[in-house]
């Protein structure tokens, strides 16, 4: 068999043409479309900023640590069309109505919750929270919420090691729900 150059069968030069011309026809209505999906996001502040953290509003910030955390004393009444709620954080930037010492009294269970919504409450009032409604069944148990809406795992561990771990917990809790695991 030859294989030069020659005998090898030649593209119809028409070929190349045509393929250009369809990805033009597909490009021009695309990149208008595409503008215009950049700007719509960027005026609606969609672009470059956490979304996750519009689950906590106004009782979250920037930290360079976490991304965002809750902010040592907000407080906010949190209305949508499905829940009507007080939202506090305490001094110590959790949701809580009280202050916690660095170490439980003697013969408490120290329990550190971890999560994102659902451990923090969202929709709910403090004392409705999974976390809160475990404390009061369990006999002789302090449980610290320190969730915060939208965490993913990498963002309960490094609250976790930051700020959770300085209340010497005898137990930890990990409230993970799916998503967390694609924050990360």
């Amino acid at each position: 068999m030859d294989f030069s150059a020659k005998s090898r069968p030649q593209a119809h030069p028409g070929i190349a043409r045509i393929w250009w011309i369809r990805l033009t026809v597909l490009a021009v209505p695309l990149a208008p479309a595409l503008v215009a999906a950049e700007v719509v996001l960027r005026a609606s502040g969609g672009a470059g900023s956490p979304a996750r953290r519009v689950e906590a509003p106004k009782v979250s910030a920037y930290d360079s640590l976490l991304g965002w955390s809750l902010t040592p004393g907000a407080g906010i009444r949190h209305r949508t069309s499905e829940f009507d709620v007080s939202v506090r954080i305490n001094r110590q930037g959790f949701r809580a109505d009280r202050e916690y010492s660095e170490k439980a009294s003697p013969g408490i269970l120290r329990i550190v919750g971890l999560g994102d919504s659902f451990a923090f409450g969202q929709g709910v009032e403090v004392e409705e929270s999974y976390l809160a409604i475990l404390e009061r069944r369990l006999r002789n148990a302090e449980v610290i919420n320190v969730g915060v809406p939208g965490y993913g795992v990498d963002q309960q561990l490094l609250i976790l090691e930051s700020r959770g771990l300085r209340y010497h917990p005898d137990l930890v809790l990990l409230g993970l729900h799916t998503p967390d695991v694609f924050r990360s």
